[in-house]
Parts: structure tokens; C-alpha cells; sequence
């Protein structure tokens, strides 16, 4: 059983500001897992408390019209904020940032070349955590040269370098 008081104690321990514990709780209940660098990234992206939990309450509402398993991966709002839905790299038309957005890859108004060119270093650098999440299993340092291979295979990550290699960036 979950007990709220001792997560915000601990939370606000962690130096989690107060105005963003319901943004650091949902985090808990719907991720999981400790999401503070999630709210670092929020508060550096000029997000408000409001809209991230907003993003959480959508993602359960989602989930619970939709029932547990939403097999529809272009129902963005159904993964929690700050999680990546892994189905993403089964496809190459869009990607999802953290904030349950999805970006038309094509689209350069959308995923500008910076944006681009961020994505890729990304990847390449999660390429190891993305690959052990998607085998199921805590990958290893040994695993990167499998790792990066996988995701050089996958349909989000050719769609993206021949994107790169049409834009030269």
C-alpha cells in the first residue's frame, strides 16, 4: 500500500520544491520511480506544475477508459510524462517527447534540425538503457555494441538518419 506521507517527506527531503509534489507523486504512483530529473527538465522547459500533472491525470484517464493495456501507440497521452512508450521505435513517422507530444519526423517546422540533431545524440547515448528495457532485462556495459546495432535497425532510427542525410545535418 502507498503511503502519501512518508513519499512527500521523502520527497521534499530529496529537494523536490513544494509546489511540484503532486507533479513528484503522480511520478510515483503512475511511473514508478523517482522522477526528479523529470521535474528538473520541466522547470527548464518553462513547464508549470499544473500542466505536467494535468499530463499525468490525462495519462489516467486514458488508461482507465481505454482499459490497462492501450494498444493504440498514437494514444500518446496513455505513457505517463517523462516515460517513453518503446513502441515508438517500432515505427518511423513520428517521435514522442517527454511531454506525450508527438513530432512528424518529416515535418522541419516540427522537428527542427536542432531537435534533430539532439534526438540522435540522445538515443545513441540511452541506445544501451532502450535496448535492456525493450529484451527486458538491466542491460550491461558489454551489451552497447548490441545496443547500438538494434537501434541502428530500427524503423525510428533509419527513418531519422535518412531525415538527417536529406536535411545534411
Amino acid at each position: 500500500m502507498f503511503e502519501a506521507e512518508p513519499a512527500i517527506a521523502a520527497a521534499m527531503r530529496r529537494g523536490i520544491p513544494e509546489r511540484w509534489m503532486a507533479v513528484a507523486l503522480s511520478g510515483l504512483l503512475l511511473n514508478g520511480r523517482d522522477v526528479r530529473a523529470f521535474i528538473r527538465r520541466a522547470i527548464r522547459d518553462g513547464k508549470s506544475p499544473e500542466q505536467v500533472t494535468g499530463l499525468y491525470a490525462r495519462a489516467l484517464a486514458t488508461v482507465e477508459r481505454r482499459g490497462r493495456a492501450v494498444d493504440d501507440f498514437s494514444a500518446y497521452a496513455a505513457t505517463p510524462p517523462g516515460d517513453i512508450d518503446l513502441r515508438v521505435f517500432t515505427q518511423g513517422e513520428v517521435w514522442v517527447d517527454i511531454y506525450r507530444q508527438p513530432h512528424r519526423i518529416t515535418d522541419t517546422s516540427d522537428l527542427t534540425d536542432e531537435y534533430l540533431r539532439n534526438l540522435l545524440g540522445f538515443l545513441d547515448r540511452e541506445a544501451i538503457q532502450f535496448h535492456g528495457a525493450v529484451i527486458g532485462r538491466k542491460p550491461q556495459a558489454r551489451d552497447l555494441r548490441k545496443a547500438r546495432a538494434w537501434l541502428e535497425a530500427t524503423p525510428l532510427m533509419r527513418t531519422l538518419r535518412e531525415e538527417a542525410a536529406r536535411r545534411g545535418v
